[in-house]
Order: structure tokens, then sequence, then C-alpha cells
């Protein structure tokens, strides 16, 4: 071994890493309406942000290919209004868009995918699905 990126413990194996190709990945907007989550942060403390790995719950199953540009979509906040009467009710902020992601990995159920830009820190759970038209 020449590095390591985490723990290795008495009685680990090595295994022969899989030759991969280089491949050209051509950013693209899915041709189908698609919707998902980030279902793991890699190597964040607090959540993602630029640059970081995620994975989600989308993979070959549902079309998803190298090279897709989802957004990434927070639920907005829950606020208290008031009326002229005085009488207060909770309302929905709309879903706001925190951001963009490239999917790079693809797997049968799962695939990985690059944070390209957020607006402050992704979390588990957060939405992603096909960008909206500018």
């Amino acid at each position: 071994m020449r590095s390591v990126a985490g723990e290795v413990l008495v009685g680990d194996h090595l295994v022969r890493a899989p030759r991969t190709t280089l491949v050209n990945y051509v950013p693209r907007r899915p041709d189908e309406a698609m919707r998902g989550k980030i279902i793991a942060v890699y190597q964040g403390i607090d959540g993602a942000a630029q640059y970081s790995t995620v994975a989600l719950n989308l993979g070959a199953r549902n079309n998803v290919e190298p090279g897709l540009v989802f957004g990434i979509y927070k639920k907005g906040n829950t606020i208290t209004v008031a009326d002229a009467a005085g009488k207060t009710r909770e309302a929905q902020l709309p879903t706001e868009q925190a951001g963009s992601l490239f999917v790079y990995r693809v797997f049968d159920k799962v695939s990985y995918a690059l944070v390209l830009d957020s607006r402050g820190a992704l979390y588990v759970g957060d939405s992603v699905a096909t960008p909206e038209s500018e």
C-alpha cells in the first residue's frame, strides 16, 4: 500500500481494483422528469457543499446515466402569519433550489454525484429533481 483513505486493520484484505477507462461526460438535463433524495454525504461532518460527493437514491433502474445534472431542492420554512383580525396561522414557504449536482457514477439503485454549486449546507434527505427551466 502506498496510501490509504481510512483505517487499515489486521485481517483486512486487499482486492485488485477493476480496470476503468476514462470517459468524457457531457453535462445534460434528464430527458424525463425525475425525483429523488440525497441518501449519503461523503466526508462531510455538517453536510455537503460545493465539490462534495453525495449518493442519490436514483440509479440505472431509474434511467439515470453519468453526465445528468439535477437541481437540489430544500423544503421552504414554515412561518407564522397573522391576518387583519389578528388570528395567526402557519404557512409553508415554497421549495427553493439550493444548488445543482452532476452524476458521475451509476449503479443499479444508487448514483454518486458531485455538488457543482450550493446555497448553504446540503443534507441527507434533501430532494433532487430535473432542474427547472430558466
